[in-house]
């Protein structure tokens, strides 16, 4: 399974973590590959859980940004994409993944953020995605 991942850089909530860990824990046992756009807060969250809970048996992909002054180039990804500008790299991860996971800081939709801009283009290309909302609670859409 390709998963996309996209959330806020100030982090995920206690609620969003214990949330998003039991999605990744139902992929336990089954080859997965996890993009992310290797941004301080949320994306490093992510990965520090998808690489705790599965290890190796995970292939971590990263999209760097050209910007890489709010990235973490520390992060010991399995793959790296070309760096690319913040929304080129958004919607990348969108096209090549089957499902998005989405963090955002709001519960509900805002212009000029990049977590609800990249929840967009899932919608518009017509991708399964599930927003986990600030208070943990998920929505899913396939």
């Amino acid at each position: 399974m390709k998963i996309g991942f996209t959330g806020t850089q100030d982090g995920m909530t206690v609620r969003q973590k214990s949330t998003f860990t039991g999605v990744v824990q139902a992929y336990a046992g089954t080859p997965l590959e996890f993009h992310h756009g290797m941004c301080v807060g949320a994306d490093e969250e992510a990965h520090i859980i998808v690489r705790t809970l599965l290890g190796r048996d995970a292939t971590i992909v990263g999209h760097p940004p050209v910007d890489q002054s709010r990235a973490n180039m520390d992060l010991d990804c399995d793959q790296l994409w070309r760096t690319t500008s913040f929304l080129t790299r958004n919607a990348d991860i969108v096209y090549c993944t089957r499902l998005l996971i989405a963090t955002p800081r709001q519960n509900h939709e805002v212009l000029r953020s990049g977590t609800w801009a990249t929840i967009r283009k899932a919608r518009q290309v017509g991708r399964d995605y599930v927003i986990i909302f600030p208070d943990g609670a998920p929505d899913w859409t396939s």
